[in-house]
């Protein structure tokens, strides 16, 4: 079996039967962060499901395809027998079961279009493709998906264009969670864990582009960044919860995330990461006001209504930024903190606006 790619900040598969497993893992990602307060990588996920060798009719789903209830009925089956799901950079361990609803209409998954799936199937051929859901449309006629091609045709609207070809809904997916368990290493007991309350010990990492802490202080200890989750997995160990990354070298900050932040600066060639429980965010905007003029990541989405701004701010959370701006009908997602993007505002042309999510 040719072993799939995934691509940070968006799942790369690179190879059209693994469409189930990358759509699943993205929607399980999205279900763990914003239910059960859990940090869960979609790509971990879905390369964890490839190596366990499920199957369709016999033949593995990386060269068969697969419907999605068996893709479900099997990761299942491989929970109970074991199958336990790593957080990035910890010995952190997560389980769960997954349950599922089917819907025969995009309007019907709209409550949970976040937390889903969709089969589009070519129109008047056999081909079909699966793709996580993002949005469904106004009219409850159409729905907005991530797709798992990295930057090519990633935000596409089905029923539409797929790689030239008219694609149709077929079916969709939204999925829930049943006895989602944690353990904060291979020694510890399994704990239970509800939705939306967060569990000490299981903090993500805030990363912070183009910032630091306590410029030019740190901890005696420092260590190579090459492998970044290694350096999070160690912060975790001696008990460091702040440390930044300067030209390849990990530095670690021996203040607490408070003192921390109260002691950001701005350079261009840091990036802070920070241990810290999860805040409440909404999306801000001010107009007239550009940041990192003319650099932007490759992703650009149109926003000439506020449905595709709506879609903009979906699109902008599930491809893992916090920032973007909107100038001549177009979303301009910037690859940098809110914090980093604030820092370099400035004046530039009341058509330009500029979009944050960030703490309340």
């Amino acid at each position: 079996m040719a072993e799939a790619s995934f691509a940070v900040g968006g799942l790369d598969q690179k190879q059209w039967n693994s469409c189930g497993i990358a759509s699943l893992a993205a929607a399980l990602q999205a279900l763990l962060r914003d239910k059960y307060c859990l940090n869960v990588d979609a790509s971990d996920m879905a390369k964890i499901m490839l190596s366990r060798s499920f199957t369709w009719n016999g033949q593995l789903i990386a060269d068969a395809g697969t419907t999605l209830p068996n893709l479900v009925r099997q990761f299942n089956l491989a929970a109970k027998n074991g199958l336990v799901l790593p957080t990035p950079a910890s010995d952190h361990l997560v389980r769960f079961s997954i349950t599922y609803q089917v819907h025969s209409t995009i309007s019907s998954m709209k409550s949970g279009i976040k937390y889903g799936c969709i089969l589009a199937m070519e129109e008047g051929g056999e081909v079909g493709h699966f793709m996580r859901t993002v949005m469904v449309a106004e009219d409850e006629e159409s729905v907005m998906c991530l797709n798992s091609w990295g930057t090519k045709e990633h935000s596409p609207w089905i029923p539409g264009d797929l790689q030239g070809a008219r694609h149709e809904f077929h079916v969709g997916y939204t999925f829930g969670l049943e006895n989602v368990q944690c353990k904060l290493n291979s020694d510890s007991n399994w704990e239970t864990v509800s939705p939306g309350v967060h569990k000490p010990g299981f903090l993500p990492w805030t990363m912070l582009g183009g910032c630091d802490f306590f410029q030019g202080q740190h901890a005696d200890f420092t260590m190579s960044a090459s492998n970044l989750d290694g350096v999070k997995k160690v912060a975790i160990q001696r008990g460091f919860t702040a440390f930044t990354v300067w030209e390849g070298i990990a530095f670690f900050k021996p203040w607490s995330v408070e003192e921390c932040r109260a002691n950001l600066f701005f350079t261009d060639d840091v990036t802070a990461y920070l241990l810290e429980k999860p805040r409440p965010k909404q999306w801000k905007k001010i107009v007239g006001k550009d940041c990192f003029r003319g650099e932007h990541d490759a992703l650009i989405l149109p926003a000439t209504s506020p449905r595709e701004i709506d879609a903009a701010m979906e699109m902008c959370l599930a491809k893992g930024f916090t920032v973007f701006t909107v100038w001549e009908g177009n979303a301009y997602f910037k690859p940098w903190s809110s914090e980093r993007c604030r820092a370099d505002l400035y004046n530039f042309d009341e058509e330009i606006t500029v979009y944050f999510f960030e703490t309340i």
